[in-house]
């Protein structure tokens, strides 16, 4: 198994809205299953 890990700072002036957009695809692209292959997707804020 090969783990990928991206992390992400978003630019100053970021809206919560836009956040939560950025975070809904992330997760949105397993649903889909858009990326063959992929079984987990963790995302979230500070996700340490």
């Amino acid at each position: 198994m090969i783990d990928h890990i991206v992390l992400l700072k978003l630019k100053d002036g970021v809206t919560q809205e836009q956040t939560r957009a950025l975070h809904d695809g992330l997760i949105a692209l397993k649903e889909k299953g858009s990326i063959p292959g992929m079984e987990e997707i963790t995302a979230g804020y500070n996700n340490s």
